[in-house]
């Protein structure tokens, strides 16, 4: 079909139009996209398996408060124990199949064991009695790992699990699998991991101890008391927000919700739930370099659990100090969203990358590592940076690295920058919460 000149130029006018209408109308979509909707969009497609909680967060808190009030509507005593198949069960198989791992290897450690026994002189005495000891802790220890693949088989076979089942299962499975990871670190990191140990307040038991703590469901959030003061103190705030049994008065919504996870995560994602009630906690079937330390599984779940006691300590001192409720603090969180995704916008202009990683670096320690809200107020009220530096210094000496060097330089490039950052929303804030708090 051939056309005149003129309706060449009248179809190629329409076809323009079509075009910027396209364009005008996905212009639109962008503009008036909430920063809520782009930080979930960016996280649901980075990490699909995780859609249940990155696609709406506040609906899948909505979703989780309403199977605990249920619950506790039927049974106070047994509140925690609402259905939360469809976030555990996939850690059930996680930790199922490497369970089958750790048994074929301890299979092979008492076999060898035995030979070696074997063949040992009877005159060796001393050697003798470090093999028996070898021998009973490797046949205890296969006892553990089998009867945690048979509870993780009961899950299974049953295709359902509640909340309070799963995350004492899996707490079980990372301090039982973590078990001999330490003693194959080198020296220096564990003597590095002995300092962090003081620092979470975890403490590694005999193998037949721990054994004898999973029979006896001893389950506990903190298990020894930590050197860090602010640890301390947010121990409390946690075990409330948690609806801890230890806790006398249970209120009618959980104001933390472990939400465990053995998926590789970034900084962005960790930071994206700072404000909300989810508590991200790692599983891992290996040991984790982080933070300068280098931590087992049974490690790396404490450290999680300290980070977001932390968390949910700041959330509570803030909304204190202003006077908030819980439903006031969640309108506050559209601020911080926002604030975030500025800050990754501007971040993201620095053609210095040892800038940008030690801006970065700086940010993440502050907020995420300390735990207070990625708030500008609470930055500018900053006492020091000597967290900071201890980190820094402790990712040098473990080879992990910080990620840029000139530490001084970069590090105060970075402090500054983050200052002009915050200091330029100061005024937001104020009149956002202003309008929060008087908003009846």
């Amino acid at each position: 079909m051939h056309f005149h000149k003129p309706m060449k130029k009248f179809l190629a006018l329409i076809l323009l139009v079509f075009a910027v209408t396209a364009q005008a109308q996905m212009a639109c979509v962008s503009l008036f996209e909430t920063p809520y909707e782009t930080l979930n969009a960016r996280l649901t497609k980075r990490y699909p398996r995780l859609e249940f909680m990155t696609k709406d967060p506040r609906g899948f808190i909505k979703e989780i408060q309403e199977r605990y009030k249920e619950q506790r509507l039927k049974d106070p005593v047994r509140s925690l124990e609402f259905d939360y198949t469809d976030v555990a069960m996939p850690m059930v198989e996680y930790s199922a199949k490497h369970l089958e791992t750790k048994i074929g290897e301890m299979t092979i450690l008492i076999r060898e064991t035995k030979t070696m026994l074997e063949k040992v002189s009877s005159l060796r005495v001393l050697k003798k009695r470090i093999l028996q000891k070898q021998l009973k802790e490797y046949e205890v220890a296969e006892q553990f790992y089998k009867a945690l693949a048979n509870e993780a088989k009961f899950y299974l076979v049953q295709n359902k699990v509640n909340y309070k089942k799963s995350i004492e299962f899996l707490y079980y499975f990372s301090r039982a699998y973590g078990h001999f990871e330490t003693r194959k670190l080198p020296f220096m990191t564990r003597f590095y991991l002995g300092i962090d140990r003081a620092f979470q307040g975890y403490k590694q038991l005999p193998i037949e101890k721990e054994f004898a703590r999973y029979q006896e469901r001893k389950f506990e959030i903190f298990q020894r008391k930590s050197t860090v003061n602010g640890f301390v103190i947010s121990e409390k705030s946690y075990l409330e927000a948690l609806q801890h049994p230890d806790v006398k008065a249970p209120t009618e919504e959980l104001k933390a919700i472990i939400v465990p996870l053995y998926d590789a995560i970034g900084r962005e994602f960790l930071m994206r739930y700072m404000s909300t009630e989810i508590s991200v906690v790692g599983v891992t079937h290996e040991s984790i370099e982080a933070d300068g330390f280098k931590r087992p599984s049974g490690d790396f779940w404490m450290h999680d659990i300290r980070h977001e006691s932390a968390r949910q300590q700041e959330i509570k001192s803030f909304m204190e100090k202003n006077d908030m409720t819980l439903e006031q603090w969640h309108k506050f969180s559209s601020f911080q969203e926002k604030w975030y995704l500025e800050y990754k916008k501007h971040l993201g202009l620095i053609q210095d990358k040892e800038v940008k990683e030690a801006i970065e670096l700086s940010m993440f320690n502050y907020f995420h590592d300390r735990g207070y809200p990625f708030v500008p107020s609470v930055w500018k009220n900053r006492k020091s940076m000597h967290v900071y530096y201890g980190l820094v210094l402790m990712l040098t000496l473990s080879g992990q690295g910080a990620g840029f060097k000139n530490v001084r330089l970069n590090s105060k490039i970075a402090s500054d920058w983050l200052d002009k950052f915050f200091e330029a929303r100061l005024t937001e804030e104020a009149e956002g919460l202003s309008q929060i708090l008087n908003d009846k």
